[in-house]
């Protein structure tokens, strides 16, 4: 009777909810497509940034690897399973934890993929293995995924958001 009523009336709300929100994003596409050789252009540029930040992060050049990083609280990273937002709430978390590292001996990627989302935003997300000293000169293996969301912002390529996992080798 009227369960059914109801059931066969929201089942329909949910499904013109949909159909209209799914036209309404396809409406809303404001970057025009973009060539070949542009999104090629966008993957070598933030690229490049992604090395220089790696490097940053070999050297345990923390000011230059947090020169990476928008400003502000639009910063939002996903680390192990805790979301924490805003730089500084970053940096803070960040430097005590890097403070127990002596040297950071590797890092290498297996997988690297890079997606252009336009000509001033890309996503990578890479597989890592890592091989750090501790400040008590313990040697300690890691290995994880990660993912960084790139924003170019007067010509700089900005982390917005990162996240990803720390998972120890004991092998």
């Amino acid at each position: 009777g009227n369960m059914k009523k109801l059931c066969m009336i929201l089942s329909l709300v949910l499904v013109l909810c949909f159909t209209f929100s799914c036209q309404k994003g396809e409406d809303v596409s404001e970057e025009p497509q973009m060539t070949e050789e542009e999104r090629d252009f966008v993957s070598a540029s933030v690229e490049q940034a992604f090395s220089e930040y790696v490097d940053a992060m070999k050297q345990m050049d923390l000011n230059r690897m947090y020169q990476f990083i928008i400003e502000g609280d639009e910063f939002v990273v996903a680390l192990d399973g805790a979301v924490i937002s805003g730089k500084d709430n970053f940096v803070k978390m960040h430097k005590k934890g890097a403070g127990t590292i002596k040297e950071l001996n590797s890092i290498i990627y297996p997988q690297k993929y890079v997606y252009v989302l336009s000509k001033d935003a890309a996503v990578i997300t890479i597989e890592y293995e890592e091989s750090y000293t501790s400040v008590s000169d313990d040697m300690l293996r890691v290995r994880g995924s990660w993912i960084y969301v790139f924003h170019r912002i007067n010509d700089e390529w900005k982390i917005v958001h990162t996240g990803g996992t720390h998972v120890p080798v004991t092998e």
